[in-house]
């Protein structure tokens, strides 16, 4: 963060200023979300009251910046009494990474209605949609939020506007519905209630429950993502009712669940976000969060005409025609060479498979590979047909220590014996070795399997296992 001296500021200063307000008369901006927390925000006609100990509450800017560069953060807040910084009330988030601010932005008396701008943090601005969240802390028996007008960014290097979504202007609607006849489409899996006389995907309210859909599209396209989905007599974001996994990519939405109308009878679809689809085949997974929505389907919107349909085809097809390396992970003599285990893990006498996994928090198992070059791959396990979860509910897969998401639908039964082989995750693979671990995060025993062993298959590198 720059230094606030007198002669730095003023330099800064002239530096053109970009202002984002809450509301303008008394209506909320379209490029701001507001979030709530722990209670609901109060609109005023020129800010917004009902944040203070609004725990987790959010005001989310969303900004436009015709090119890449820095900027100065202002944030125009009311006076509030005390003695204490901005972190110690706010948590602030420009493009998904935080930022820390040590300002002094507190005063000697509480007036909700007189109003300071104070400068928070140097923060750097990516051409195009920027969003700057900040989010109301938990303070205790502190009392330290205050009303809010906005946010100001300035900057000599970008011009910085409302950021308007380009799909508003868009015509072209693909809707894909859940149940077909009262059955599950192809292409959609759930562990939730298949609900024919209301046409849905039901009882989502218990956590871990998932709605996964399998869309083919027919070429490369940016579309906007909607989800059909009940109403709910409650106050709640998106990203508070679900996590959201676009080919194993986490997407964060804050658009407001449908709320008002007759609860899981009536529906509407609220727009995401946008996503890029490649051609091919993606997954999109729903996991719950714990409350009682219900899904009847997914719709896109795209500025030219694009055919998308549900499949029973796997997203990493394209992996099938790449060199690939098979590795066992047991044999006749017991844990394969080359693989470690850790956390009891053993082979299982009823097959050639490591056991001891499900519900084993301290189970895991790795192994390195050799690379003759940097490439994209695809991991691939034989996993036992074991249970009804994805893969990310039950394990975390790390490549060379950093953590690889995956929401691969796991594949489903009572068998510890049975395999399949599923596709996982693409990874990238360095030139050289690469280690590769799969660690159990879950202690229920009913979201886990057998392992017995990994594909990987790579673009354009020869791999091998290290013994």
């Amino acid at each position: 963060m720059p230094d606030n001296d007198v002669l730095f500021t003023a330099v800064w200063r002239e530096y053109p200023a970009y202002a984002f307000d809450v509301v303008t008369d008394g209506v909320q901006n379209e490029n701001v979300i507001l979030k709530s927390g722990s209670s609901g925000f109060v609109i005023n006609s020129d800010h917004i009251g009902g944040v203070a100990k609004n725990e987790y509450a959010s005001m989310i800017f969303d900004v436009s910046a015709d090119k890449s560069g820095s900027a100065l953060l202002y944030f125009t807040v009311c006076d509030r009494a005390g003695a204490f910084t901005f972190d110690d009330a706010y948590a602030l988030e420009v493009n998904g990474v935080d930022v820390s601010s040590d300002t002094d932005i507190s005063q000697t008396d509480t007036r909700w209605t007189t109003f300071n701008s104070y400068l928070i943090a140097e923060v750097t601005l990516v051409q195009g949609k920027n969003r700057i969240a900040i989010t109301v802390l938990p303070t205790g028996d502190l009392d330290l939020a205050g009303n809010v007008k906005g946010i100001t960014l300035k900057s000599d290097s970008a011009v910085c506007t409302p950021y308007v979504s380009p799909d508003k202007s868009w015509t072209f609607e693909t809707d894909l519905n859940a149940l077909t006849d009262g059955v599950l489409s192809e292409g959609v899996k759930t562990n939730g209630n298949v609900n024919a006389g209301e046409n849905c995907l039901g009882q989502m309210n218990a956590k871990g429950r998932f709605a996964v859909f399998t869309v083919s599209a027919d070429a490369d396209c940016t579309a906007a993502l909607y989800l059909n989905v009940s109403n709910l007599n409650a106050d709640k974001a998106f990203c508070d009712a679900f996590d959201l996994y676009v080919n194993g990519r986490s997407v964060t939405s804050y658009v407001a669940m449908p709320r008002g109308k007759a609860q899981w009878t009536d529906y509407d679809h609220i727009k995401l976000e946008l996503v890029e689809f490649g051609a091919g085949v993606s997954e999109i997974v729903f996991v719950g969060k714990g409350f009682d929505y219900n899904i009847r389907g997914i719709k896109f919107v795209t500025e030219t005409e694009r055919s998308f349909s549900l499949t029973s085809g796997s997203p990493f097809g394209y992996a099938s025609e790449w060199n690939s390396v098979d590795i066992a992970f047991a044999d006749e003599n017991g844990i394969a060479q080359g693989i470690r285990t850790s956390g009891g893990v053993f082979k299982d006498g009823a097959c050639s498979a490591l056991g001891n996994i499900a519900g084993n928090t301290a189970a895991e198992i790795g192994f390195t590979v050799n690379a003759t070059s940097a490439s994209r791959a695809v991991i691939f396990l034989d996993a036992s047909e074991h249970g009804n979860y994805l893969f990310g509910q039950a394990f975390e897969l790390k490549v060379n220590g950093k953590t690889v998401d995956s929401f691969t639908l796991m594949p489903k039964g009572n068998s510890w014996t049975t395999f399949v082989k599923i596709a996982i995750a693409e990874i990238d693979l360095e030139s050289g070795d690469n280690e590769i671990t799969i660690k159990v995060i879950s202690s229920d025993g009913g979201v886990a399997c057998n392992l017995a062993g990994a594909t990987i298959g790579s673009e354009n590198a020869a791999v091998t296992l290290k013994q």
